[in-house]
């Protein structure tokens, strides 16, 4: 699943308007979905903040963050 929102959070990032993150930054994803794909050459951790638990404990078996 990639839904919309997470396509257009990641499109400034794949188009190169902004930079990709450091390592040492830090990245928070609110409302993250299960299944997202992150643009390639990603270093940052992401964050996710999901207050619906069926997708929380899908992000936390993808090994996100959340």
């Amino acid at each position: 699943m990639n839904s919309k929102a997470s396509k257009t959070l990641f499109h400034l990032f794949q188009t190169g308007v902004l930079g990709l993150p450091s390592r040492d930054s830090r990245f928070v994803f609110f409302g993250a979905e299960p299944g997202f794909r992150l643009p390639e050459d990603w270093n940052a951790p992401i964050h996710a903040v999901q207050g619906f638990r069926p997708d929380f404990l899908a992000l936390s078996r993808m090994g996100v963050a959340v």
